[in-house]
Formats: C-alpha cells, structure tokens, sequence
C-alpha cells in the first residue's frame, strides 16, 4: 500500500495524535524542546510520511480513521434498524386492529344476511 501523502495533509491532526500517543516523550505539556520536536515530526511527515519511522504511523491512523467511519455507519445502520422495527411493531398493531374490526365487519354482516333472508321470507 503506498502512502496517500494527500489523505496525511487532510488528517494530519489524527496523525500527530497518535504520533504523540505511540511517543509518549512528546505528551509532555509546557516543554519547549519537546513543542519544537513536534513541530519538527509535524513538518517532516507532511513532506514525506513514507519514511521508515513514519510509516506505520500511517498505516496505525488509517486503520482507526477507517474503524471509527464503521462504528458510525454501523450506529447509523441499528438506528434503522431500530426505526424499522418500531414501524414494523406498529404496522402489526394497526394489522390487528384492523383485523378485530374486520371480523366484527363480518359478523355484523351475517346478521344482516340472516335478517334479510327472514325479512324476504314474510
């Protein structure tokens, strides 16, 4: 896999983080040298991330950026499925409904067949 020095440029916030979480030396807040070797990691990558030292990197914030899309499409995906599922509980809610009116329909019907059939037979 080559390195997609444009995708580095685009997430280069990502990088840097987990950067700085692989080389722990660099979480230290309020050193100077430590700032300016950030900076200096910060620029070297946005030059050429496929160097031996950076390239894992890559590949480690790839893979994160790539599992984190998932998680949300698999978020979005239960949601409809959630969604679905309450239509679908609902449907068969109306569908029994529905289908208690239907039959007093029908036995409203009958009798009314009954009594036209007397009626008719006067």
């Amino acid at each position: 896999m080559n390195i997609d020095q444009n995708w580095v440029e685009e997430n280069i916030d990502e990088i840097m983080r987990i950067f700085c979480k692989i080389n722990s030396q660099f979480n230290v807040k309020d050193n100077e040298s430590h700032r300016v070797a950030k900076s200096r990691h910060k620029k070297k990558i946005l030059e050429d991330m496929d160097k031996i030292a950076y390239r894992p990197i890559y590949y480690i914030a790839r893979r994160e950026k790539e599992h984190i899309e998932m998680k949300h499409e698999m978020k979005e995906l239960r949601d409809e499925i959630d969604e679905l599922e309450d239509i679908n509980h609902a449907n068969a809610e109306n569908l029994k409904i529905y289908k208690e009116k239907s039959c007093k329909l029908e036995i409203e019907n009958r009798e009314l067949k009954k009594r036209i059939e007397e009626l008719e037979k006067i």
